[in-house]
């Protein structure tokens, strides 16, 4: 089984706002850590369940890392002259479209 550090833990107070008859709810794993899952995986019991909040907060922390390595990268890249076009492929986006995620911030 995986072990993921605690502060990787999701916190249900952070976890937004769920409502009732949504396709999603929160589980807690019997180690205490909650997830967001949708109701299909609401039969998962014990070591089952663990796994498979590790594998969303692993996801979660991969996504998070990902988001701050191109907040660093996009605007470099823009200094030296690479056009959106180019970069939104490389992001797997459209180049309007990274231009509409990074374009026109204010400097530092």
């Amino acid at each position: 089984m995986l072990d993921v550090a605690d502060d990787q833990a999701l916190d249900a107070g952070r976890l937004g706002d769920v409502q009732e008859g949504d396709d999603v709810g929160i589980l807690m794993t019997p180690g205490g850590k909650a997830m967001l899952a949708p109701r299909a995986l609401r039969s998962l019991r014990g070591e089952a369940l663990e796994v498979a909040a590790a594998i969303q907060r692993t996801h979660m922390e991969r996504a998070r890392l990902l988001a701050q390595l191109d907040e660093q990268l996009v605007p470099e890249a823009r200094e030296l002259g690479v056009s959106w076009d180019s970069i939104g492929w490389c992001l797997g986006v459209t180049g309007r479209a990274a231009s509409m995620r990074w374009g026109n911030r204010p400097a530092d």
